[in-house]
């Protein structure tokens, strides 16, 4: 009013002023909170099972489509020779730890030591009684007999550690050997189906040719790009996620889930990658999320008022 002092003026534009910032922030934190963006699903695990040893494929016992288990079989390279060269690895093993154990050279030479210790001390005392009852030579012959077993003591114990080594060579050779025969098993390394088959049965494989496409679908990841300017990554990291995904005829879904990745890369215009992980469910026969819809994600961040003001 004309009337009023210019003192209440300045109060009251500022009272409004502070009253607009107020619930503008407000309003601000409640965008932010609950924003929508853009995203792909893509699979947890996508990959291609190659060979891992030359040699002719025998046995493909899935089809496209098949869904396996973590450690089933899924192909098998032919093993005969493999088989055959672990055999001999596992026999000689066994041998070279028979010859290990065994002490019975130690025990002669120790025997034999002792009986040739007695047979030079019997020469010694016959010639102290009767001088020259015993000729020189044949002394130092019995002398040398003695000495010599000592020392095939000695040589026999020195064997034994040599044979304690050949028997962990053995067992090395051994376990190269069985490692040729699993490598030629090739065996699921996760949940998950089998989407191509590359070569057919009976078909020579070379090392790293590749033998099927896995995928695991029973947990799968949304990508989306946000904006730097709008998020610092410790404010979206481990951040509750909801995934909305549009089926045929205008059928929506929607599942729960986390952000367990942001990159530490900027792109153009300041966006920056974030990931969340979920779980799939089987819808009928199929899978309710396939990788590789568009789709959407709404990262939840109701603290977010409170996160970016600690981050000052």
């Amino acid at each position: 009013t004309p009337n009023t002092n210019p003192a209440m003026q300045r109060f009251h534009l500022l009272t409004v002023l502070t009253l607009l910032i107020i619930f503008g922030v407000k309003n601000s934190h409640a965008t932010r909170a609950d924003e929508t963006i853009a995203c792909q699903i893509i699979a947890q695990n996508d990959v291609r099972i190659p060979a891992e040893a030359p040699g002719v494929l025998i046995e493909l016992p899935f089809k496209e489509g098949a869904r396996v288990k973590k450690g089933d079989l899924l192909a098998k390279i032919d093993d005969h020779e493999a088989l055959a060269a672990f055999e001999i690895a596992e026999i000689t093993h066994l041998a070279a730890k028979k010859r290990a154990e065994s002490d019975i050279e130690v025990r002669y030479a120790d025997m034999a030591s002792k009986v040739a210790k007695v047979d030079w001390d019997q020469a010694i005392a016959a010639n102290r009684d009767h001088k020259g009852a015993v000729a020189d030579e044949d002394l130092r012959r019995k002398e040398l007999d003695y000495k010599r077993l000592v020392l095939q003591i000695e040589k026999a114990q020195n064997d034994g550690v040599l044979a304690d080594f050949d028997v962990k060579v053995k067992a090395a050779e051994m376990r190269a050997a069985k490692m040729a025969v699993e490598h030629r098993q090739i065996l699921a390394p996760f949940d998950g189906e089998i989407v191509t088959l590359f070569p057919k049965k009976s078909e020579w494989l070379s090392p790293g040719d590749p033998i099927m496409r896995l995928v695991q679908f029973d947990t799968l990841h949304a990508e989306g790009l946000i904006n730097s300017r709008d998020y610092d990554p410790g404010q979206v990291d481990g951040r509750p996620v909801t995934i909305h995904v549009e089926l045929t005829k205008g059928r929506k879904v929607k599942a729960s889930g986390k952000i367990v990745y942001v990159s530490q890369i900027v792109r153009a215009r300041g966006i920056y990658l974030i990931r969340a992980e979920s779980t799939n469910h089987p819808d009928s026969n199929h899978w309710l999320f396939r990788p590789g819809l568009e789709t959407t994600m709404t990262h939840h961040l109701e603290n977010y008022g409170s996160s970016r003001a600690s981050t000052r």
